[in-house]
């Protein structure tokens, strides 16, 4: 009777958009505590920044709506609710350990930490891998297999354009000690023996 009325695709599209929500609080309470005084900055992120905005205009624009709740569907859905649920976890603990750092554009303040535990010590980038995961559990949840992929190549170029501003301004910073830590730990798909 309960799926007759909620289809699995429903439940996951409104997890989804739950998971957005949720995010968009925390980035918001993130933003309001930024503090410090900035030491170097760099814009062309915003770049970076258009292009994943792209990526994520592209899931959202295509509405595709599930013929049947075949099994296969409604396998896709939980996948799609565990995918919103794990990445919103990995961004908001990303953004509790950057703490007063966090920004939304490239820059370093004068008296910028190096942060390497938590989701720090998994992968390099976590924020960009839980938006990434978003992106796909949304896509998975309401969007064209084409729309989706085509989405994932923009937030792919932008992360890129993005984490290569980053990570110069953080070598600039913080020289020997970034580089050890970029060669123990992946940039953004951890694997078994990362952060070791």
């Amino acid at each position: 009777m309960f799926w007759s009325v909620v289809t699995a695709q429903a439940i996951a599209v409104g997890i989804s958009l739950v998971g957005w929500a949720f995010l968009a609080v925390a980035l918001t309470i993130a933003s309001s505590r930024r503090g410090g005084r900035t030491r170097s900055r760099d814009a062309s992120s915003l770049l970076g920044m258009a292009l994943q905005g792209a990526g994520f205009a592209f899931v959202f624009s295509v509405h595709y709506r599930w013929a049947s709740q075949s099994p296969t569907h409604v396998a896709v859905a939980g996948l799609s609710v565990l995918l919103t649920a794990t990445a919103v976890a990995f961004v908001v603990s990303a953004l509790r350990a950057l703490d007063k750092q966090w920004s939304l554009s490239a820059r370093v303040l004068e008296q910028h930490q190096l942060i390497t535990t938590g989701p720090y010590a998994i992968v390099r980038h976590p924020i960009y891998t839980g938006l990434l995961a978003l992106l796909l559990a949304t896509g998975m949840a309401m969007s064209s297999l084409t729309a989706t992929a085509g989405g994932f190549v923009f937030y792919i170029l932008g992360t890129l354009v993005r984490t290569t501003r980053e990570e110069s301004l953080l070598r600039s910073a913080f020289g020997t000690e970034y580089e050890q830590y970029a060669n123990r730990v992946p940039a953004f798909i951890p694997y078994p023996w990362s952060g070791a």
